[in-house]
């Protein structure tokens, strides 16, 4: 390519800060830190291309000779078809900020200054979804052996036959599942030993952990346990709860509880349910599995909600 043509395209666009290297029919310009333009260069008659501002043109002239002034050789473009493409370079940090807070003014302006409020309200979301560790409150089944017994009144017997029995095999899966080096007795044998002596509840508890050869006596003593609000058998409303106690074997008094706990559990989460929206089993099983999982945080470590009273 002649070197007027080179020169009368650099003269151009010279107020644009371009700076203009070819190979061949082309050339790589650069007018900006957001933008490269790929021109393509041709001479003769009816070339055509686009100009910067995307507007096409062609027309027709001569190319001046090399020491034509440097009109004649802007004139020469007017013969020159140029062809721009425009590719998109990584924006500096300075212009993302800059765009970033064009752009929260603009929204801030469109929606009457409420995006504090906004990014109030998401921060809040955020919070009540939040996840939190909460330490055992009693760690003392580690690598210990461990009978799990489970009573209720006659009136719980009565309505739930099958409740001691479930959560008692459930909540020593859960303990054998997560208690670290613990050895839980078989819920069956623990079973069996009271119905064979129903007055096991009037036995010190040094005498129980004797019989079953166990380290730790865990008891669940069930005061309350329902599916139902009182004189409302329409509604769904599931409450178990409990006192949860545990015995040391080798503790300073065997026969007396080191400690206790209240644990209670609501199924389903949400009120007003009614027969028609969920069946029983449902109801039963879920309430079930959260009172086995509330009772078994006592014992080790464990992720729960932050603001677990919060509806979701």
């Amino acid at each position: 390519m002649a070197g007027s043509v080179w020169y009368a395209v650099h003269h151009l666009w010279h107020d644009h800060l371009i700076c203009v290297w070819s190979a061949r029919a082309a050339f790589h310009e650069r007018v900006g830190p957001a933008s490269r333009i790929f021109i393509d260069v041709c001479g003769g008659h009816g070339c055509r291309g686009w100009s910067v501002d995307q507007r096409e043109w062609s027309t027709r002239v001569s190319i001046p000779p090399a020491n034509a002034s440097p009109a004649a050789r802007m004139d020469c473009l007017r013969g020159v078809g140029i062809r721009m493409d425009v590719e998109d370079q990584p924006l500096s940090w300075v212009d993302l900020m800059i765009r970033f807070v064009m752009v929260a003014c603009m929204f801030c302006a469109l929606t009457g200054c409420q995006l504090p409020g906004i990014i109030g309200a998401v921060g809040h979301n955020i919070e009540r979804e939040k996840k939190i560790e909460v330490l055992a409150k009693y760690p003392g089944l580690d690598n210990k052996r461990v009978a799990v017994m489970v009573k209720a009144d006659m009136g719980v017997l009565y309505e739930h036959p099958t409740a001691i029995p479930n959560i008692a095999m459930n909540l020593s899966q859960r303990i054998h599942e997560n208690v670290p080096g613990v050895t839980v007795l078989d819920p069956r044998t623990v079973l069996n030993f009271q119905y064979q002596r129903p007055s096991w509840a009037a036995m010190s508890m040094s005498d129980i952990a004797q019989e079953l050869d166990v380290d730790r006596v865990v008891v669940v003593d069930i005061y309350e346990y329902r599916l139902h609000p009182p004189g409302n058998r329409w509604m769904w409303e599931g409450v178990a709860g409990a006192h949860v106690g545990v015995s040391e074997r080798d503790g300073i008094d065997a026969s007396e509880m080191v400690d206790q706990w209240n644990v209670i559990a609501k199924f389903p989460p949400q009120e007003g349910s009614t027969r028609d929206q969920l069946n029983p089993t449902l109801v039963q099983n879920g309430l079930m599995a959260t009172f086995v999982r509330n009772v078994a945080w006592v014992f080790y470590d464990h992720i729960e909600d932050k603001y677990p009273d919060i509806r979701k």
